[in-house]
């Protein structure tokens, strides 16, 4: 699975949106839910979720193998991380310029390089 922020950022605006901390079944999410997200099934959406609740993004009840790996997640909530990034990438000028500078490399960035252009952006734009 390749990671896909744009839909990163759509799940979590699902979450901001959300009105209860209820956990969400996987299976739902799979066999389509409350969490539809147009263009995504649903096993990339609940891999995308596992990945979100493991950098701190989502929180949420994690089913373990005996081993301690990670099998799947009830996703709850946003985190003040997953908050956070949002906030920055809510910012359609700093995520369209985002989005365009993704485009012109040809490799993929780690979150947190996306997450700084998004707040260095945002601070010139606001004159910090």
């Amino acid at each position: 699975m390749k990671r896909d922020l744009e839909l990163v950022k759509e799940i979590l605006l699902f979450f901001e949106k959300r009105n209860n901390d209820k956990m969400i079944q996987p299976k739902h999410i799979i066999e389509g839910s409350e969490l539809e997200i147009s263009g995504y099934d649903g096993r990339l959406i609940s891999d995308h979720i596992n990945i979100m609740y493991e950098a701190g993004l989502i929180e949420g009840y994690a089913d373990r193998a005996q081993d301690g790996r990670l099998i799947t997640v009830y996703p709850t909530r946003l985190t003040w991380n997953g908050h956070e990034f949002l906030t920055a990438a809510k910012n359609e000028s700093a995520w369209s310029n985002f989005k365009d500078k993704l485009k012109s490399t040809s490799s993929s960035i780690p979150f947190k390089v996306a997450e700084t252009f998004l707040l260095k952006y945002i601070e010139k734009e606001v004159g910090i």
